[in-house]
């Protein structure tokens, strides 16, 4: 099995499996991202413990056999809590972040409402 890519500046995820895939498939796991930036937790309203169970904690390491298997697998550094790959950018629950700009519209979904 080969190790994850070596960080290369600001990269926002790690890729893991061999560098010419041996199966058609690519993994993608874009929430189980554990790296929290201090100024996140420092503008959070809640604690980290709260911010964590925002994540599919643990998801890279049942993914991992498939790895050794020949797939490669893209895991999210940033933490769900940071950025939501499946959610519109403006897509903000305002009690969770202080600061945010008033000018900038958010937007509503049902994922939103739903926690």
């Amino acid at each position: 099995m080969d190790h994850p890519a070596p960080s290369q500046g600001e990269r926002g995820f790690d890729l893991f499996g061999p560098d010419i895939p041996e199966q058609p498939v690519i993994l993608s796991i874009p929430h189980a991202g554990r790296e929290y930036p201090q100024n996140l937790l420092d503008r959070a309203r809640v604690r980290p413990e709260m911010l964590h169970r925002l994540e599919d904690r643990w998801v890279d390491l049942l993914a991992q056999p498939l790895v050794e298997r020949g797939y490669s697998m893209v895991v999210a550094r940033a933490p769900r809590a940071l950025i939501d790959l499946n959610r519109h950018e403006r897509e903000i629950d305002p009690a969770m972040v202080v600061g945010l700009p008033r000018d900038v519209p958010l937007h509503s979904s049902a994922k939103l409402r739903g926690g």
